[in-house]
């Protein structure tokens, strides 16, 4: 789970650092840096719940992992206060870099989530068409 949510984040750091470091200069990059550190902590502490979340049965399991989804957002949320607090880096690239790399996060992490339902749950995907549709 982790390579499919650190790939992304890693990727659009690596793509916006030279950005980031014209439009602030060095303060900014390191804004930038701690976003990815907060996201990606936080992604990956609600992604290794997620993956005991997934033994339960699939009904149990879905609502178990949009439950997380709510923890991983309050914890980004959490997170991102107490790194601004302790760093007074530009607050603006701080929130923009956490938004930019919790949607690039997720979009990873769903990817990793459908393909892992997929294979768990087989006789549901075949039947139903989708993994948790019912009837």
């Amino acid at each position: 789970m982790a390579r499919w949510v650190a790939s992304p984040i890693a990727g659009l750091g690596a793509a916006g650092a030279y950005p980031t470091w014209l439009i602030g200069g060095a303060e900014s990059l390191e804004a930038e840096g701690l976003a990815g550190a907060v996201v990606l902590s936080a992604m990956l502490v609600t992604g290794l719940a997620t993956v005991f979340v997934l033994r339960a049965s699939p009904t149990t399991a879905i609502m178990g992992v949009l439950a997380l989804g709510m923890a991983r957002m309050v914890a980004c949320v959490l997170l991102g206060a107490v790194a601004y607090h302790h760093s007074r880096l530009p607050l603006w690239v701080l929130t923009g870099w956490i938004g930019g790399f919790y949607i690039v996060g997720l979009v990873g992490e769903t990817a990793w989530l459908y393909r892992t339902m997929k294979r768990l749950w087989p006789a549901q995907a075949a039947h139903h068409g989708a993994v948790g549709q019912q009837e």
